[in-house]
């Protein structure tokens, strides 16, 4: 079963038709084009807040989305990192393979790409975390409880989970 199949059997259906995404002007907006599985899921979800705590960005939702949001979350990171380099440990977008953020938490944890490392890097008050591979394979790892990010409430997700758009 692919990533996308298996997300969606944990999503269900998405509350309202995604809004359609011109991904030539995103890609010029970004400076890179994003992942495969990150088009695949703002082709198949709107922006989405699950279980009441993480927020997956879109690149056509409303304001905050992915470009809104991402340039704002940039900002935040790179002040932390200037305050403290060894709290960021990354290269930052535009910086070559640098991370760009993708969601976000209730507990103001960024989750971002890091196509240096092909991995999904969440930077929070009390650290940094490393997960390898895709967007969706974090979500999945996550919302199936079959990894646990430290920088999450021990309740999230909680059994029965729900998700929104926003």
């Amino acid at each position: 079963m692919s990533a996308r199949s298996s997300l969606a059997d944990l999503l269900g259906p998405a509350p309202h038709t995604p809004p359609p995404v011109d991904w030539d002007r995103i890609r010029q907006e970004l400076g890179f084009p994003v992942p495969a599985d990150f088009r695949e899921w703002a082709t198949d979800y709107p922006q989405l807040r699950i279980d009441a705590f993480l927020t997956v960005l879109h690149p056509a939702g409303p304001a905050p989305n992915l470009l809104t949001a991402g340039d704002d979350l940039l900002v935040l990171d790179r002040l932390l990192k200037e305050a403290d380099p060894d709290d960021i440990p990354y290269p930052l977008h535009p910086e070559p393979g640098g991370l760009y953020p993708w969601g976000t938490t209730g507990n103001s944890e960024r989750l971002h790409w890091y196509p240096a490392g092909n991995r999904v890097v969440v930077i929070g008050r009390s650290g940094n975390w490393e997960h390898p591979g895709t967007m969706t394979r974090f979500l999945e790892d996550i919302l199936t409880r079959q990894v646990i990010c430290p920088l999450f409430p021990d309740t999230f997700p909680r059994p029965g989970f729900t998700t929104t758009a926003v």
